[in-house]
């Protein structure tokens, strides 16, 4: 049997791959017809498929008990592992709701009506939402055509502005997934005149394997103009529990901390994130699978001869044909969801990666849709 026909003939089968109850395949790994699959596919807010690891829970399971307290007395415990994971010191460590209320914070902490917040354009768009809240003045700079960020536009218009000036620079960034030399970011950072501070969201830090990327979390620890915020829903696969932190001076970070919500970091989660920071075992293992999905999804997008951008990030961007509503309608009918349409790249999809043999699926669905004239 050719594959073209093994495809069509598993897609008419698929139903036999759904399961009736919600467990997981136990090992990730290539597509086999045994290999269950829990439909909808949530390939969508670029989650961990590998889900919350043995060891985090665990330490749910075994401190649950302790989820009447509110985590004040437990938060100290999460700085402390935070500073010794980055070797610096823990004055200059915020926790938060998510990396997401740490952007809003270091917003309220260092923007007025006076001020002007830059992103690039399509970016993560938290800490611009914050700013247009507070009535803060913005300004998008497009992604350079190899989808960089364009550090010489951002420059360019920060330096026309009189007032305090916040950059927002995602990177990698989403949802492009694409990678900024940081050489390049820091050195506009250390010339960057007094009254330019820069917002560095490193959310997908832990994914990138690429000699042009490196952390900027020990640069912020002494720098007076830098913030570097780190998530713990991608890798770490706390999504839910919603764990972020801050990193800067600890001026700088004094300052973010008077916006903090009281208590917003849980109970659960402080504890969680504490055991995900030493479960390093588990972040190879993510990475590890990441790579086998992304690899195996590439094959199917080249033998598609579907455009994509090149990623360092546990999602990805690539070219459709066709209306993207279409498409989208198309994929869950299929029972797969993904990333919405973004400004300026609205023929782009981005989709999670999940699972190996989920890619597959996702794969075979496109071949079905190319046969069908779909894309």
């Amino acid at each position: 049997m050719n594959r073209r026909r093994f495809i069509k003939n598993s897609l008419v089968a698929g139903a036999g791959l759904i399961s009736s109850t919600s467990s997981r395949a136990s090992s990730p790994g290539a597509f086999s017809p045994q290999s269950e699959l829990n439909f909808p596919l949530r390939l969508d807010s670029n989650e961990n498929p590998l889900g919350i690891s043995l060891k985090v829970q665990e330490t749910i399971q075994a401190r649950l008990s302790q989820a009447n307290r509110y985590p004040f007395s437990f938060t100290e415990e999460l700085i402390e592992a935070i500073a010794l994971h980055h070797g610096i010191d823990r004055v200059c460590v915020v926790p938060g709701a998510g990396s997401s209320e740490v952007l809003q914070m270091v917003v309220q902490a260092l923007c007025d009506t006076t001020s002007l917040f830059m992103s690039s354009t399509p970016t993560f768009e938290v800490a611009e939402n914050a700013a247009r809240s507070l009535n803060v003045q913005t300004a998008r700079i497009p992604l350079t055509e190899d989808y960089h960020h364009d550090l010489e536009r951002l420059r360019q218009r920060s330096e026309q502005h009189p007032g305090r000036v916040l950059i927002y620079l995602c990177n990698p960034n989403n949802p492009t997934a694409t990678l900024t030399p940081t050489r390049l970011i820091e050195q506009w950072i250390k010339a960057a005149p007094e009254n330019i501070t820069f917002l560095v969201d490193e959310a997908y830090h832990e994914y990138v394997d690429d000699p042009e990327y490196y952390s900027l979390a020990r640069l912020a620890e002494t720098l007076g103009n830098l913030i570097v915020t780190r998530s713990f829903s991608k890798i770490y696969a706390l999504a839910g529990l919603r764990v972020g932190y801050g990193i800067a001076a600890p001026g700088v970070i004094d300052r973010v901390k008077a916006f903090a919500s009281a208590g917003s970091v849980n109970t659960l989660g402080v504890l969680a994130a504490v055991t995900a920071l030493q479960d390093s075992e588990f972040v190879q293992r993510g990475k590890k699978v990441n790579e086998e999905s992304k690899q195996l999804f590439i094959r199917f997008l080249r033998e598609l001869n579907l455009d994509f951008l090149p990623t360092h990030t546990n999602f990805l961007m690539f070219r459709i044909r066709g209306p993207f509503g279409d498409f989208v309608s198309r994929l869950r009918e299929a029972r797969i969801q993904i990333g919405r349409a973004f400004p300026s790249m609205g023929e782009h999809c981005r989709i999670s990666l999940g699972l190996p043999h989920e890619m597959e699926y996702v794969g075979r669905v496109l071949l079905d849709f190319r046969e069908k004239g779909w894309i």
